[in-house]
């Protein structure tokens, strides 16, 4: 999660995203209690994981790449899109 340190320019919003999340990454399994209805939520739920592991792999492996132009675009691509399925996860158990 060093890559929004690195993908924003202020050091403090970066910090603080970094924070955020790994806060959010923490506490997900308990703000994660939603009650399936039926099956099209587990597969939903199934696709949400998938993609977030996938996003997490990838900003893995950007953080490991210098700090030059094409790297440090697709990492503020891949932070958007991180908070991004964070907050769909959220929302969805509201």
């Amino acid at each position: 999660m060093g890559v929004c340190l690195r993908s924003i320019n202020r050091k403090l919003l970066g910090l603080i995203l970094t924070i955020i999340s790994i806060t959010i990454i923490f506490f997900l399994p308990i703000i994660n209690k939603i009650k399936f209805i039926n099956n099209k939520y587990f597969l939903i739920k199934k696709i949400e994981i998938f993609i977030l592991i996938i996003v997490i792999t990838l900003i893995s492996f950007i953080g490991s790449k210098p700090s030059k132009h094409p790297h440090i675009l697709i990492a503020k691509f891949l932070t958007i899109i991180y908070f991004l399925i964070l907050k769909f996860i959220l929302i969805q158990n509201y």
